[in-house]
């Protein structure tokens, strides 16, 4: 009789504990959802409604379901599908402090002016037929929702937002942490013009506060003339979402800026495919080409090219100029920090030993572009400051 109350009891209390475990994991993941939807860093919600905007401009190969899609082959996982062909050895953050050059910016740009200043990671800024264009702007410390958490810079950005000129143009290629940051677009924002993003990234800027007036939405292929600059929102592989709950319910794009004098690509994130190809038979040939180059691993091939594969998009684009983003600043991967600029420089040297058109200035460098007449996209100076493959120096 004494063995069976025991037993009962010991049964109480195991249901007790376990009401107990259980309620506070429910707490807990209620409380985390109430967090995420409520706390501005993760962005804004996009609607039904919204939903049935983006089904009228997004073509049905891409947009499925009510949600973006890179086609029903695709996924972003691949687990255990092969090993890394790592060049470097070093750490995946530097040991040493790296350069950060202060920019010199053209104070007062020119229809034929061009300049290029990259910032680290993928934020750079393009002077092009008299405007100052900003690209995926990430200043913050951390890649994060929340201020001091994340994945944090390991080199000091050159240029701080107050530093910035007034800006007339921001392009965001989507809404992932490093590319679209809160803290950021809430310091640049009183200087901004226009932001020009792909389909669903109003939504988060509209939640932090951006004027509606200032922001124009676009699908794959749709253009826009600004003062005379083309500005064109083209395809890549990749996915989107900044909450667990919202995957893919934003695009995400590359871009082409174009005038009667110069026109530059930039990538955005994305994995290999055809695309490169289709954009050239659209717009032609490039004279520059800004390529994602980094955070690359076998378990997700589909969505980050590796750098061997970004060569070869910038040969597809027939770019007269390359340069490597997407390093440099954060690390998403398990590679050595340098390890795609290095492998990036590898390729492109040994497929094309002739040219000097590999750019791969340090942080903050800017570099300035030559006589619009000339077959040079950059003058003498610029180009011998982008043949120093300065991440050598350091550990």
């Amino acid at each position: 009789m004494t063995d069976t109350r025991n037993s009962g009891r010991i049964k109480r209390r195991s249901l007790r504990v376990l009401i107990i475990v259980l309620t506070s994991i429910a707490a807990f993941f209620l409380f985390a959802f109430i967090f995420v939807m409520l706390h501005p860093g993760f962005g804004g919600n996009v609607t039904r409604d919204d939903k049935k905007a983006y089904s009228l401009r997004a073509d049905e190969t891409y947009f499925k379901d009510n949600d973006f899609t890179n086609g029903d082959t695709f996924s972003v996982m691949a687990l255990g599908k092969g090993k890394n062909n790592f060049y470097s050895d070093k750490k995946t953050k530097p040991v040493d402090d790296l350069p950060a050059v202060a920019p010199d910016f053209i104070s007062d740009p020119g229809i034929t002016d061009f300049s290029y200043t990259w910032f680290g990671h993928s934020s750079f800024l393009i002077q092009m037929h008299g405007l100052n264009i900003l690209v995926d702007p990430v200043f913050s410390d951390f890649s994060s929702p929340v201020s001091a958490i994340g994945v944090k810079r390991f080199a000091k950005c050159p240029v701080s937002a107050e530093e910035l000129p007034h800006i007339d143009v921001v392009f965001f290629s989507h809404d992932h942490y490093d590319h679209l940051d809160m803290d950021t677009v809430k310091k640049i924002d009183s200087k901004v013009d226009y932001y020009y993003v792909p389909l669903g990234i109003e939504k988060h800027l509209l939640r932090w506060g951006v004027d509606p007036a200032k922001i124009r939405n676009m699908a794959w292929w749709e253009e826009y003339e600004y003062n005379g600059l083309t500005i064109a929102c083209t395809p890549t592989q990749h996915f989107s979402g900044r909450k667990v709950i919202d995957s893919n319910n934003t695009l995400w794009a590359s871009i082409v800026l174009r005038d009667e004098y110069r026109q530059i690509y930039y990538s955005g994130d994305g994995g290999m495919n055809d695309r490169f190809e289709k954009i050239h038979e659209v717009y032609g040939d490039f004279d520059l080409a800004i390529l994602e180059c980094g955070q690359y691993s076998p378990n997700w091939p589909g969505v980050h090219m590796f750098p061997e594969e970004s060569v070869r998009a910038g040969d597809q684009l027939h770019a007269d100029y390359v340069t490597p983003v997407h390093w440099g600043a954060f690390i998403l991967s398990d590679h050595a920090w340098d390890d795609s600029a290095e492998r990036f420089t590898r390729e492109y040297e040994s497929l094309h030993p002739d040219s000097l058109h590999l750019l791969t200035p340090e942080p903050g460098r800017t570099l300035y572009g030559s006589d619009p007449d000339s077959d040079l996209l950059l003058d003498g100076d610029s180009l011998e400051h982008s043949k120093e493959r300065w991440w050598r120096n350091y550990e």
